[in-house]
């Protein structure tokens, strides 16, 4: 009796176990059914446009109907402009300048090139007030209220003292610059004086005057040493001085050890 009851029990239990794998895997299905599609949902051929609503090409605008922008003129110098110019450097008043610079000048070394002007000074004076005379130079230039010096050359560093625009004084004005070579060679140094006209309610700077000078920049042996030394000083470390610093520092060690040392039969009798 005992075992007929525990195997109706275990016939229950498996039906009831396949009662709900069948069920679970026929809502898995049903939940992943497509949905039918309504013939009506799909649109006939006469809801779709012909091509007689698709814009031609000759309702499209063209290139020549979008209007282009027109070029503004091109704002430059005028004769009028010219001329007003000419009659402004015309009517300045002319007066003396002198200026310095050397023919020849040493590789690395500061060099100082200065240029002075005046409306009143004479040549000579202004000569006296150059520091260095020896290569001094004198002509004529129109002269403003106010005026710009500038001095500029491939291979040099120029560091100015004064001012680049400066007011003209009624007796001397003075710009200075330390003009360093830092390439060999001939070189050309280069001296523009400006004055600074006003045209269409603008200041513009105006060349008067530009000097062009070649400059014979020399190098010395002690010039090439020291830029020898310069550039190479890390190979010249490895290769020459490390081995002459131990060198000696063994000879130092072995005279030392020498020293120490005492000749057989010293201090005797």
């Amino acid at each position: 009796m005992g075992d007929s009851r525990r195997r109706w029990v275990i016939l229950g239990l498996a039906a009831g176990i396949l009662l709900a794998a069948y069920f679970g895997v026929w809502r898995r299905m049903a939940a992943t059914q497509v949905p039918a599609v309504n013939p009506t949902a799909i649109p006939t051929p006469a809801e779709i446009p012909t091509p007689a609503a698709i814009p031609t090409p000759a309702e499209i605008p063209t290139p020549a109907a979008i209007p282009t922008p027109t070029p503004s003129a091109a704002v430059g110098p005028t004769s009028e402009d010219s001329k007003l110019v000419d009659r402004y450097v015309a009517a300045l008043k002319r007066g003396n300048i002198v200026f310095n610079v050397p023919a020849a000048m040493r590789y690395r070394r500061a060099h100082t090139v200065a240029v002075v002007l005046s409306p009143t000074l004479s040549a000579e004076e202004l000569k006296s007030l150059l520091p260095d005379r020896r290569y001094a130079e004198t002509s004529e230039t129109p002269i403003a209220s106010q005026m710009e010096a500038e001095l500029h050359g491939l291979g040099f560093a120029v560091e100015p003292r004064r001012p680049a625009l400066q007011t003209i004084s009624s007796t001397a004005t003075e710009w200075l610059w330390e003009v360093t070579p830092t390439l060999p060679g001939q070189r050309r140094l280069y001296l523009s004086i400006y004055v600074h006209v006003e045209l269409r309610q603008r200041t513009a700077p105006l060349v008067l005057r530009t000097l062009e000078k070649e400059i014979d920049v020399q190098v010395t042996w002690g010039d090439q040493i020291s830029e020898f030394v310069a550039r190479n000083w890390q190979w010249l470390w490895v290769t020459i001085l490390a081995p002459v610093a131990v060198m000696i520092w063994g000879l130092w060690r072995r005279w030392r050890v020498r020293g120490r040392r005492k000749p057989a039969g010293f201090g005797r009798r």
